[in-house]
């Protein structure tokens, strides 16, 4: 049976005080011990979480980014022999432009009382589902969390809605 290694990181934030360099310098180091403890190399690298800590402007999140795609480069060159398809990045809250998604938003009069017509799903037989049996129930109710302390949700994209 083969067995897969798996270089799992998570949430890097970058932000503008910190260095990828030093992260990566790191992350080699520790292959280095590996080897000599005989840990077999990555065959994949798995970015989960945060890949940079955002902004609140698309200047300060794009010069993130760029920073943050040199480092994804070398970590892929040095762990993977720069085979990108063996690289899975899954983006999280700090990855999106919040400056763009508030442009998408529109405010809508959410209270704890009307919850429920934002909760509404119909299923595979027509029956209405609400609060914990919504399939995107977590979701909702962090997106009517985040709602509350940024006062609005996100309910309409304007470019495609």
């Amino acid at each position: 049976m083969n067995k897969v290694s798996i270089l799992h990181i998570s949430d890097i934030h970058k932000g503008a005080d910190m260095s990828l360099k030093t992260l990566l310098d790191s992350l080699i180091r520790d292959r280095e011990r590996w080897e000599e403890e005989g840990i077999k190399h990555p065959d994949y690298i798995v970015l989960s979480g945060d890949v940079v800590q955002g902004g609140a402007t698309e200047e300060i999140i794009a010069g993130q980014y760029v920073e943050a795609e040199s480092f994804l480069s070398e970590l892929c060159k040095e762990f993977l022999g720069n085979d990108r398809e063996r690289m899975i990045i899954v983006p999280g809250n700090h990855d999106l432009s919040w400056p763009y998604c508030d442009g998408c938003m529109e405010p809508v009069d959410v209270t704890p009382e009307n919850i429920e017509l934002y909760l509404k799903h119909k299923d595979e037989d027509g029956h209405f589902r609400y609060g914990a049996e919504h399939p995107l129930s977590e979701f909702l109710s962090l997106m009517f969390f985040n709602a509350q302390l940024r006062g609005k949700t996100c309910q309409k994209d304007q470019k495609t809605g």
